[in-house]
């Protein structure tokens, strides 16, 4: 990272930042598995879908997964 040497390297550097962060997108993944299937995710994933229908944006996936070990 290069140096900075006035307010407006700052400010260049904060509004590059504000827009990674902006389009950061965050995907949520729920397994179901059978062995996260009988601890219960399936009541997990009722509960995020019923928390994310106020933001359409938000993405839900709900699948089975690789082995987490």
């Amino acid at each position: 990272m290069n140096k900075l040497n006035s307010r407006d390297d700052l400010n260049t550097i904060r509004s590059k930042a504000e827009e990674r962060v902006a389009g950061y997108k965050c995907r949520i993944l729920i397994c179901a598995g059978t062995g996260c299937l009988a601890g219960g995710s399936q009541k997990i994933y009722e509960k995020l879908c019923e928390l994310c229908s106020v933001n359409p944006e938000a993405e839900i996936v709900f699948g089975p997964e690789a082995a987490h070990g």
